[in-house]
């Protein structure tokens, strides 16, 4: 949908003008009297054609130019020109001119003026449409959380799949994916008795009728919108206030004992949420790199979670301490900012892209509950069971029993010197779209992997050389085990066709990196036990 100069100006007032040959004081007096930045300056008082601009920057200029005789100067001596445009102007087509001098004027046919368009007045517009998405989206994404919280087992704290399917078929006469639903069949589903009984009659004191009105005027608002039709008017704008006010006081509500199971992190006695976390050899942890989302410390707290975590409920001041800074004021008063948004949201990118998900969001108490991806799991799961069966194939693994969990990562083999266990062999997909093939030092000592790692760095080149390929060197400085790993490029949301051809150079490749690092590190380790 094109933007025009009459969208813009609609409900302006009508504009306040100067004449060519006004003295510049009474010109700088209505500038001051109307808290005006620009003043149109008009042939005469009867036809307003315009033929220049007044602006602060111009008298300046012309102050410092002329020197001190500011009496006597007209306002014709100091404007600067002004460009003309009628009101069906794309935005497109003024913009650089309004970036350039601050102002155009907007004229009919006969170029009288109607109206000026600042700087202010285009950032404001736009402002307010970017401000009407979200409040569409908080509402939207309410609503789903609501239906979510009215399917959610009071024992798993998940949503039952089976239970919500069966609702939509029964609602729409047809299968549809849950995250498919358009916002009418949201609503439907919502305001339909097998849900709106066991849930909407429970928690609100309107009718499904009622709630079912109010939705309907959103979706009367969005839709013209969404297809470029038609812009939010101030009234429906208001409309589109109230809708996102109401849910806002009526957070979803979910079932008795379905959050038992979430993990919180400051009830479990963890350490510190930013610090460090022992964890048992078996988990592989990560870092934030250099080039990193200013959010990624959040993603890798999550993908560090031990693989036993399914669910994990943070309150927003727990988010600011793992991230380093105070959350943006959207993501306190929007629901929205917690979208699982792949395209437009870096935060959210971030921990979609560690397989999980934002499962609720409670704005009054501000607690945000984190949930691991099914599809994710399921997809780890069958890509490593199929690389553990090829991994068999090669000497040294043939006895490999590992049976994947649906973790990001896959132990393959440990390494003991003198009975002690001191780092394993593993898989593990990465942030950034990475696929590793690692050695993973844990001992249980920080410092003795520290000094494991000291000792095979201090070979860095021989063994890249005999690898064939550069490494990745971690020593983790903040955690307690440290990584050397060889890189792919590979992601588990890949395709079929890459997936396997990715599995097809991990099987070989961990044959000879564990051939090669296994005989340093135990020489290594020998020295130091």
């Amino acid at each position: 949908m094109s933007y025009e100069a009459a969208d813009i100006i609609a409900d302006k007032p009508e504009p306040k003008y100067v004449l060519p040959h006004e003295t510049l004081l009474s010109a700088i007096s209505a500038l001051l009297d109307h808290n005006e930045r620009f003043l149109p300056v008009v042939r005469d008082a009867q036809h307003k054609v315009p033929i220049g601009l007044l602006t602060s920057d111009s008298m300046a200029n012309a102050i410092r130019n002329f020197g001190d005789a500011v009496e006597a100067m007209r306002v014709i001596d100091v404007a600067d020109r002004i460009a003309l445009y009628r009101e069906d102007a794309e935005v497109a087509e003024f913009f650089d001119n309004i970036q350039k001098s601050g102002a155009v004027a907007i004229v009919d046919k006969s170029d009288y003026l109607i109206n000026i368009i600042t700087v202010n007045d285009t950032s404001d517009y736009f402002h307010a449409l970017a401000y009407d998405m979200i409040l569409l989206e908080d509402i939207e994404k309410s609503l789903r959380d609501h239906i979510e919280a009215a399917y959610t087992d009071s024992q798993t704290g998940k949503v039952h799949e089976g239970q919500l399917k069966s609702a939509i078929k029964q609602v729409l006469g047809r299968d549809k994916p849950f995250e498919q639903l358009t916002l009418s069949e949201s609503t439907r589903l919502f305001c339909h008795p097998r849900t709106w009984d066991n849930y909407g009659k429970k928690h609100f004191s309107i009718t499904p009728i009622a709630l079912s009105n109010l939705l309907n005027i959103v979706r009367e608002i969005r839709n013209p919108w969404a297809h470029f039709r038609a812009n939010p008017t101030p009234a429906q704008r208001k409309q589109l206030k109230f809708a996102q006010l109401w849910f806002k006081r009526n957070d979803p509500v979910y079932p008795i004992g379905a959050l038992d199971m979430v993990k919180t992190v400051r009830q479990t006695g963890d350490e510190s949420i930013a610090g460090i976390q022992d964890h048992p050899t078996t988990f592989t942890e990560d870092e934030v790199e250099e080039g990193d989302s200013k959010y990624a410390k959040l993603a890798v707290f999550l993908n560090n979670q031990p693989e036993d975590t399914e669910q994990l409920q943070l309150d927003f001041d727990e988010i600011e301490e793992i991230l380093g800074f105070d959350l943006p004021k959207s993501a306190r008063e929007h629901r929205a900012w917690w979208s699982n948004d792949t395209v437009g949201h870096r935060w959210s990118i971030d921990w979609l892209d560690v397989g999980w998900r934002v499962a609720s969001v409670n704005m009054t108490n501000q607690v945000v509950r984190f949930a691991r991806i099914i599809e994710r799991q399921k997809a780890y799961i069958d890509f490593f069971s199929a690389l553990i069966n090829e991994l068999r194939q090669q000497p040294g693994f043939d006895n490999l029993q590992n049976r994947p969990d649906g973790v990001n990562w896959c132990w393959t083999r440990g390494v003991s010197v003198r009975d002690r266990g001191l780092a394993s062999f593993n898989y593990s997909f990465g942030r950034s779209r990475i696929f590793r093939i690692e050695l993973y030092i844990d001992s249980g000592d920080q410092t003795l992997n520290k000094r494991i790692y000291d000792g095979l760095v201090a070979q860095k080149e021989d063994i890249e050389a005999e690898i064939g390929h550069e490494l990745t060197w971690q020593r983790l400085d903040n955690r307690r085990a440290s990584r050397i790993a060889r890189i792919f490029k590979g992601h588990i949301t890949d395709s079929t066709e890459e997936l396997a051809e990715l599995r097809q150079k991990a099987a070989p490749a961990m044959l000879h990196y564990a051939k090669v690092m296994q005989p340093l590190l135990e020489a290594v380790a020998k020295e130091l036990l």
